[in-house]
């Protein structure tokens, strides 16, 4: 359950996790949000322990996420902290992405941004109504909080467009899996043969951008790619 705290001594190893130069491999069938104290002789600390579901090649997988805990997330919860959100879905509205965009680029630290845009959105408004893209809507939020970290902060800046920042992954594999597993989950099914799905535009700070502005133009660029290409799958802006 979300909350839990263990510790866990890394000089020691048994049938579930193997430790080398401090690493651990863990096989989990799920993993809720929450927190892990590690310990190596005298030294230790806190990390954050979440899941994602992904696809790899046609197999559903769960990739088991440790991230450090600083003072960065607290003072990037603070910055955002009672901002304006989404009347309908409830996720941060532009302006509070932004905001959280503009702070997390300031910290100098490395992480995933996401754009991602309901490829067949109008399509759904026209044949089924405006009350229709509302649920699709709120059910794509629904699928994203379910496969996102409770760190990941997401946003509505669009009609059809939500924004993702991924809180301190730097690592490309990891935002590959994190960005193919979003397009894999977010596969609806409606009636009358309408399916939707989603392009989604991946960029990583510092090295795709430094600013907010650059962040967002980027991530639009690439979610552009994504849909050139038939939608339903993602595009890195380093890529294009």
């Amino acid at each position: 359950d979300s909350g839990i705290l263990k510790a866990i001594d890394l000089s020691a190893s048994d049938d579930n996790g193997v430790f080398s130069d401090g690493k651990m491999a863990y096989a989990y069938d799920y993993l809720s949000n929450l927190d892990m104290l590690l310990k190596r002789g005298d030294d230790e600390c806190w990390v954050n322990v979440s899941s994602i579901e992904t696809e790899v090649d046609g197999e559903e997988l769960v990739e088991v996420l440790f991230i450090n805990e600083d003072g960065e997330k607290l003072l990037l919860k603070r910055a955002i902290y009672g901002s304006e959100t989404d009347d309908l879905t409830g996720t941060l509205n532009r302006n509070a992405i932004m905001r959280a965009l503009e702070q997390m680029t300031q910290q100098g630290a490395s992480h995933t941004f996401i754009l991602l845009d309901i490829d067949t959105f109008k399509e759904v408004n026209l044949t089924f109504g405006y009350k229709m893209g509302d649920q699709v809507l709120v059910n794509v939020v629904n699928i994203l909080r379910k496969h996102l970290r409770a760190d990941d902060i997401l946003g509505r800046i669009g009609d059809d467009e939500f924004f993702i920042c991924l809180y301190s992954v730097g690592d490309r594999e990891v935002a590959k899996r994190i960005a193919s597993g979003i397009v894999h989950n977010t596969r609806l099914e409606l009636p009358g043969g309408l399916n939707i799905t989603t392009s989604v535009g991946v960029v990583m700070s510092p090295a795709d951008g430094n600013s907010a502005a650059e962040i967002y133009g980027h991530a639009d660029l690439a979610m552009l790619n994504a849909r050139k290409k038939g939608g339903d799958t993602y595009s890195f802006y380093d890529e294009i």
